[in-house]
């Protein structure tokens, strides 16, 4: 099995790489393969608990549990301890991401007490709650130890486990396949930042595996017993080869029994009363979470990071105490288990799967040694030749936190320069442009003019564009203007990104840009100027210098009294722009309110103004000209503005995030396009047309690329052997991701 598995996961990455991305075809099959290994996971889980504890004898139940738990609990602690602390090798990754609608939801509470407590006793069972499994098991487990009339229930619960076991080797005959489709689909599809970035974990899981099976749990049998490092390596080293090179810890549990008999046996411990408390604690530990079974919590923690959603500390302190009841039973239940718990994407577990089929022979090794060092130390406890070492204790705890401290930190320094050049946000937005389906930018001032459909000019500076005349009034409805002299002027905020913006090309793009594209194919004029206004938005209307303005204006009382607006167009929310690590201190609205000596950046001439002043009264409101001078000048401690504007400028300022306040929904802000009083047949025919962009679906496309950022970076097709090897077929299609 060892060898076909091995066989799979090299046909599958050759495969993978022969046909690229074309292999995303077996993802459906993947899927298959993967809740097919995980049918049996939970009836095991519940036999092997009640059987191993039910079937301890009376005699030396008390003793047995008393001790073991005590040991269990270091363990845990132990293990704990050193997956959170390896999070911290995790290097600070400064990637901001796009708006985000999904963020707008009130996050889904976890109910803790019904986790672990369910009022439906077989809820459980049916919904995979791990924790609420576990706790039934252990309840009926005690119950049953040594009562002669359980001995039945007791045989009954063997029979049952056999055929789950003969369940499962029919089942494993199909690992080969799934693996080999697993790996490909992963292979073929994965890109080279993924893999930079799956290193990480790999990586670490490797090396903490290293750490604890050659130092920390030797150490720790060495602190309880009078066995030295060399008896204890010579003793487990037949189990924990063949646990690393099946990548199954579970059919070493008879070398793991044999080694403890023959390490105390040396020693002069009792023979036979060694071999029988062996005999029933290693099965009891294999069952039971240990140091080998907490990696997957440290894929949990890696997935946060990866996914920009690192843990906090109360989600830290769920997933402990969740945790560990989750990993009674595979990884292949428990890490789709806890991602759900936590909110975090389930496409991770497909992540974890492409690491697992090497890390599984790391991980099986440390549960063989984790097995070992339990029984080691409970038997040494139990038989009477236990001999706690405090002096040695002392001195290789020192050495095992010095030595974990440096690996983590060489850690985090290899991995930060690993990634240092994988920030992608501000390229991104550099290389955003209008479609060419809906419209084409044709001339900048400075620049060449290129044929387009619709001839455009933009205007850079305020100085260069032609004036109407000083305080020259508007005569007739704008409409009626734009028509005869076949122009749509339409004024714009260079600030207002994603609304206007300059991308690398030196081209005038963003929403409001490309609507204005839209906006003058529908008045059928074949010009387009683009005039800057600056904060300004009063004088350039009313004295004719534009027709509209396309960049992002709330409707509020206050403009109301002067312009007039088109119906709604986007319905946005103000947060708070702040550094990245005091972004929790903006999370809630009323902790903001309280805090003394606040500065609170606000765009000068936004509506938003207003705003802040009322929300936050205590607070010093500071007008910035541009967003700029907030983000690359120690003006003030936070900036407010919009979600939809904020997400944006943070993904060109990485060290900086979005905080949206709760309660969300407080403050609604409509945006909508003005133009001078007196022009009801313009606005009749600007509503009449943001209508038709509405059904037509060109709103949602516009709204999805320029604010949700989808398709915003193109990707490059997957490199692969048949296309750009042999040249067989072209490189597919790719959709471009967000």
């Amino acid at each position: 099995m060892t060898a076909q598995i091995v066989m799979s996961l090299i046909a599958g990455i050759a495969i993978g790489l022969f046909f690229g991305e074309r292999c995303a075809i077996l993802k459906p099959a993947g899927d298959a393969f993967i809740r097919i290994m995980q049918i049996t996971v939970l009836p095991s889980i519940v036999i092997y608990i009640i059987v191993g504890i039910g079937s301890l004898k009376r005699s030396c139940a008390r003793d047995v549990i008393i001790i073991g738990a005590r040991v269990l609990l270091l363990f845990w602690v132990l293990g704990i301890f050193f997956v959170f602390a390896m999070q911290l090798a995790f290097p600070a990754l400064h990637i901001s991401s796009f708006f985000s609608t999904s963020e707008q939801n009130a996050t889904k509470e976890i109910d803790v007490l019904d986790l672990f407590i369910p009022s439906r006793p077989f809820h459980p069972m049916a919904e995979g709650l791990v924790p609420g499994i576990v706790r039934f098991c252990l309840l009926v487990g005690f119950a049953l130890i040594e009562e002669n009339k359980n001995k039945q229930i007791l045989d009954l619960l063997n029979l049952l486990q056999n055929a789950i076991s003969s369940v499962t080797r029919y089942l494993m005959k199909i690992v080969p396949f799934g693996i080999f489709i697993v790996t490909a689909n992963v292979a073929g599809t994965i890109t080279i930042e993924h893999i930079l970035e799956l290193q990480v974990y790999f990586v670490s899981v490797v090396v903490l595996t290293l750490l604890l099976v050659f130092l920390v749990l030797p150490s720790m049998i060495s602190w309880f017993s009078p066995f030295e490092y060399r008896e204890i390596f010579s003793a487990v080293s037949k189990a924990l080869i063949l646990g690393f090179s099946t990548g199954l810890a579970f059919i070493t549990i008879p070398l793991v029994v044999d080694g403890i008999w023959r390490l105390l046996g040396e020693h002069g411990a009792e023979a036979d009363r060694t071999k029988s408390i062996s005999q029933a604690l290693v099965p009891i530990i294999f069952a039971f979470p240990n140091i080998g079974s907490f990696p997957p919590l440290l894929f949990i923690l890696f997935t946060g990071w990866y996914y920009q959603d690192s843990l906090n500390a109360r989600e830290q302190a769920l997933l402990i105490f969740a945790g560990i009841p989750a990993v009674f039973g595979s990884s292949y239940l428990s890490v789709p288990f806890l991602l759900n718990l936590m909110h975090l994407p389930s496409d991770a577990f497909e992540l974890y799967l492409s690491s697992h089929t090497i890390d599984i022979h790391f991980m099986a090794a440390l549960e063989t040694m984790s097995m070992f060092s339990f029984t080691a130390i409970c038997v040494s406890l139990l038989s009477g030749s236990a001999r706690i070492r405090i002096e040695k204790m002392l001195l290789s705890s020192s050495v095992i936190v010095a030595v974990f401290a440096l690996i983590i930190i060489s850690l985090n320094f290899g991995f930060s320069h690993l990634l240092a050049n994988d920030y992608q946000g501000s390229r991104i937005i550099a290389n955003m442009e209008l479609a060419t389906s809906r419209a084409e930018l044709s001339e900048i001032i400075g620049a060449s003019p290129l044929k387009s459909q619709i001839n455009a000019k933009t205007y850079l500076n305020p100085e260069d564009v032609p004036s109407p005349g000083p305080g020259k009034p508007i005569e007739g409805d704008v409409l009626k203007r734009i028509k005869q002299r076949g122009v749509l002027r339409a004024g714009y905020n260079i600030n207002s990104i994603p609304f206007a913006f300059i991308n690398k090309q030196g081209s005038l793009i963003g929403y409001g840009v490309e609507m204005a594209y839209d906006l003058a194919r529908f008045l059928n004029v074949s010009r387009l100027e683009f005039i800057p206004i600056g904060n300004t938005l009063l004088e350039p209307l009313n004295s004719g210098a534009c027709d509209i303005i396309i960049t992002s204006v709330m409707i509020t009382p206050k403009w109301l009294e002067h312009v007039e607006f088109t119906n709604s167009y986007m319905t946005i929310q103000p947060v708070f722009v702040v550094r990245d690590y005091r972004k929790d201190e903006f999370l809630k609205l009323e902790d903001v309110r309280r805090m003394k000596n606040l500065r609170v950046a606000v765009l000068s001439g936004s509506g938003l103004l207003a705003i802040a002043s009322d929300m936050l009264p205590n607070a010093s409101i500071i007008e910035v000209n541009s967003y700029k001078d907030f983000f690359e000048g120690d003006v003030a401690d936070a900036y407010f503005t919009t979600k939809e504007h904020g997400s944006f400028v943070a993904l060109l300022y990485p060290f900086f995030d979005v905080a949206a306040f709760d309660p969300k929904g407080v403050y609604k802000i409509l945006l909508g396009y003005p133009v001078a009083m007196g022009n009801e047949t313009f606005l009749g025919s600007l509503n009449h047309w943001l209508e038709l962009e509405e059904k037509s679906g060109e709103l949602g496309e516009k709204y999805d690329y320029w604010i949700l950022g989808k398709n915003a970076e193109k990707k490059e097709p997957r490199w692969s052997v048949i296309s750009n090897v042999l040249r067989w077929v072209p490189a597919p299609n790719m959709a471009q991701s967000s």
